[in-house]
C-alpha cells in the first residue's frame, strides 16, 4: 500500500509528470515503462538485384507505453473518488477534441528516460482493467475546476463523474490497472511554451534529448 512505500518510491511517483488540459494525472505508485520506441518509414522498390532499392521518407513518432496501478486504501488520501477522478480524466482526453486543437496537447516528463523538461505529446490509447475484488468506500466530492471554456466544462464533469462513480452503491474496484500509450512531438513546444497545434506544421526547433 502507498503508506508503506519508501520515500524514494513516493518521490518517483510524484516526479512522473503527465498533465492534460483537464488536469494533472496523479500516480499512487511509480508507473512502469512497458515500451519506448520509434520507427522509420521507408519506401522500397523492386530491382533486378538481390534486395529492393530503399528510400527513407520520414521518422515515425516516439511511442512510449506506460502501465500504472491504483489501489483503494482506507485511511489515506487514495480514496475511490480520487482514483476515479484520474481514470475519468484520462478517458476525457479523447472527448476534448471537439474544442480547441491545442487542448489536445499533453505535457509529459519521465525521469531520465527523456529530457529534463516537459515534452509535448498526444495520447492515442487508454486501457483500464479493474480487479474482481470490490471494496466499500466513502465519497468525497472533488472541488470544481476554475478553468473556463470547454476544458473547464469537461474538468467539472470529471469531478462530478468521479464522485458519482465512486458513490454508486458505495463500492469500487480494489485495484485498477491502466495502460497508456503516448506519442511525442519531438519538434513541438515544451511545457507551457507548447505552441504545436494539431494538424499544423511543426515548429523548426528540435529537441535531441527527446529523440
Amino acid at each position: 500500500m502507498s503508506a508503506n512505500l519508501t520515500q524514494h518510491d513516493t518521490n518517483l511517483a510524484n516526479s512522473f509528470y503527465l498533465e492534460l488540459k483537464t488536469g494533472k494525472v496523479e500516480f499512487q505508485f511509480p508507473p512502469k515503462i512497458v515500451s519506448d520506441g520509434r520507427k522509420g518509414n521507408w519506401r522500397e522498390f523492386p530491382t533486378r538485384s538481390y534486395e529492393p532499392y530503399a528510400v527513407y521518407t520520414v521518422a515515425g513518432p516516439r511511442v512510449i507505453v506506460i502501465h500504472a496501478t491504483w489501489i483503494v486504501e482506507a485511511g489515506s488520501s487514495w480514496s475511490a473518488s480520487k482514483i476515479a477522478k484520474q481514470l475519468v480524466n484520462l478517458r476525457a482526453y479523447f472527448m476534448i477534441g471537439w474544442g480547441k486543437d491545442e487542448d489536445l496537447i499533453a505535457k509529459f516528463r519521465c525521469w531520465q528516460i527523456g529530457g529534463t523538461e516537459e515534452q509535448s505529446c498526444r495520447l492515442t490509447d487508454v486501457n483500464i482493467k479493474y480487479s474482481e475484488t470490490l471494496v466499500s468506500t466513502g465519497v468525497k466530492t472533488p472541488a470544481p475546476s476554475s478553468m473556463k471554456g470547454i476544458a473547464g466544462s469537461i474538468a467539472n464533469s470529471i469531478a462530478k463523474a468521479a464522485s458519482t462513480s465512486a458513490s454508486n452503491n458505495t463500492t469500487f474496484p480494489l485495484k485498477t490497472d491502466v495502460t497508456i500509450e503516448l506519442r511525442l512531438w519531438s519538434q513541438a513546444g515544451r511545457g507551457d511554451k507548447a505552441i504545436q497545434m494539431v494538424d499544423t506544421k511543426l515548429d523548426t526547433t528540435v529537441f535531441p534529448d527527446w529523440y
